[in-house]
């Protein structure tokens, strides 16, 4: 889970950092000689402004997401749950036994209370937000009430990761928990009818997401075919990197190599991810 509003600010302290280290060490882009501090400070430099560009983004978008769940009339379900619930809650938690949930309470949920607001692909919880749709890279695939006093939604979740292992890379999954406090068993069930729906298929999110990717995918292998045909027709008629256009010709069927399998790649991953989605339809 993340914090939208920390983990922004942390990733613009990132951007900024990564463009003053590329505009203390710039004179070394224009000069092969200059110091190899300044090579190391713009290359750091580069990296960091490029992670913390594109985390600013991720987590921008975190911040609008939970201020639309919080105006919002549209979520499943919203409450407070009392600091005396709350702090049965930790109780209970201390005594159980089992996966490590990916949320925890701290100090000021205990003291101050707890907001929750779930959304219909999104939880938010003591401030921190979790994407929670029923396929893709992560996502929930069983709900269920743990009955306890507060009653628990426990969300089983799956998250798929790259690993690296010797040379080789390897697409493995990981199993979490998301257990989150209700005031009632009523609230809870509510919660839990419209996920297992979700989960089950038979109320679909965002519909259209995984086809569109399917067709996106496949669009980009095929316009790769394009460029791979026009790499070796441009290279055969006019040469390859010592004919009048360089390494225009090779540019291309080496753009288009890659190009062609990673349309398939997506096209394939998203098509897994539709069929898990639509999976009682």
């Amino acid at each position: 889970m993340i914090h939208p509003i920390r983990d922004l600010y942390l990733a613009l302290a990132l951007l900024t950092s990564g463009v003053a280290a590329v505009a203390l060490g710039h004179p070394a882009i224009f000069d092969e000689s200059a110091h190899k501090a300044l090579h190391a400070t713009v290359a750091i430099g580069a990296l960091a402004t490029i992670i913390g560009f594109f985390a600013s983004l991720n987590f921008a978008l975190a911040v609008q997401i939970t201020r639309r769940m919080r105006k919002s009339n549209e979520v499943i379900a919203r409450w407070n749950i009392s600091p005396a619930l709350m702090q049965l809650y930790v109780d209970s938690e201390a005594r159980r036994e089992g996966t490590r949930p990916h949320w925890r309470p701290s100090g000021a949920d205990v003291e101050n209370g707890l907001e929750v607001i779930l959304a219909p692909e999104s939880v938010l919880i003591g401030g921190r937000l979790m994407s929670a749709p029923s396929s893709g890279m992560q996502s929930i695939r069983a709900v269920r009430i743990v009955s306890a006093l507060p009653p628990v939604i426990e969300f089983q979740t799956l998250l798929y990761t790259v690993t690296t292992r010797g040379n080789s890379e390897r697409l493995t999954t990981t199993k979490g928990l998301l257990r989150v406090p209700a005031p009632t068993m009523a609230d809870a069930e509510t919660v839990r009818r419209f996920y297992q729906d979700v989960i089950d298929g038979v109320r679909l999110i965002a519909p259209r997401r995984w086809k569109t990717r399917v067709v996106g995918g496949l669009a980009v292998a095929a316009f790769s075919s394009m460029l791979f045909v026009a790499g070796l027709v441009l290279g055969k008629f006019t040469g390859f990197s010592g004919g009048p256009y360089g390494p225009l010709p090779d540019l291309l069927i080496f753009v288009s190599v890659f190009g062609f399998i990673g349309g398939l790649i997506v096209a394939f991953i998203a098509s897994r991810f539709y069929a898990t989605q639509h999976r009682r339809r």
